[in-house]
This record gives C-alpha cells, structure tokens and sequence, in this order.
C-alpha cells in the first residue's frame, strides 16, 4: 500500500517522507515518461488470481465512495518470469543486505526509516514492430 504526495497531508498531514513528490513527467520528443494521478496504490500478488480478486474487492467496498477507481492491472507471470517481450527482468537487482541498503529509507529520514518509495511505470510496446 502507497499514498502519492497529495493525499498525504489530508491523511496523515505533516511530517511527510522527504523524498515524496509529484513525479515530473521526464523524456524527450515523443519519447516521454508522463506522469499520471494516483493517490493510493495497493499492490495485491498471491499464487491464486482469485484471491487478489477477492482482496481488492474487499478492500474497494470498505473505501466505498470514498475513492474513485483510476487503474486496475492485473498481472501474470510469463514463462520463467520473462517479459513479453522475451528477456529475463530483475536478474541484476541487488540481494540481501544490498536490496535493503538499496530500497529501504534509512537514517537520512528517521521518522520514515524502513519505509520506501514506489515508482510505477506502464509501458506501451508495439509488439508487431
């Protein structure tokens, strides 16, 4: 579960984690990484499709008119984790303690230390080409 930076005031209001904010849409010509709203993210993974299914439900009745639905993705893992487009994501990732020292926030910001920040990205690929 991740909240973007502007529903964390009305949530949580102040202190916030230093390095939250709005991602600025990056690139150049018709190359570009857009930046789209959101403002809670949960992010279900289980063996069993139905049981996300169920979750996301569950949770979407409690929230009620609260929140609005902008984006719903449902995954699958290909072959032996490949992407579509045939080769082998995450194998360069760090391990152990370096996933940690590399993902998690640490002394720099004590208030949020063990946290993390969460970037999506949606690709659209022209499968033909």
């Amino acid at each position: 579960m991740a909240f973007g930076v502007e529903a964390w005031n009305p949530l949580f209001g102040q202190p916030k984690p230093a390095e939250l904010h709005k991602l600025q849409v990056i690139g150049t010509g018709e190359r570009q990484a857009v930046s789209t709203p959101g403002d809670v993210l949960f992010h279900i993974r289980a063996q069993r499709m139905d049981l996300c299914f169920e979750l996301a439900a569950q949770i979407m009745v409690r929230l009620g008119s609260a929140v609005s639905l902008v984006d719903e993705v449902h995954g699958f893992r290909y072959f032996d984790s490949r992407g579509l487009i045939g080769f082998v994501d995450g194998t360069e990732n760090p391990k152990g303690q370096d996933a940690a020292d590399a993902t998690l926030v640490g002394d720099e910001d004590p208030a949020f230390a063990g946290g993390s920040y969460v970037i999506v990205q949606k690709y659209l690929h022209n499968m033909a080409g």
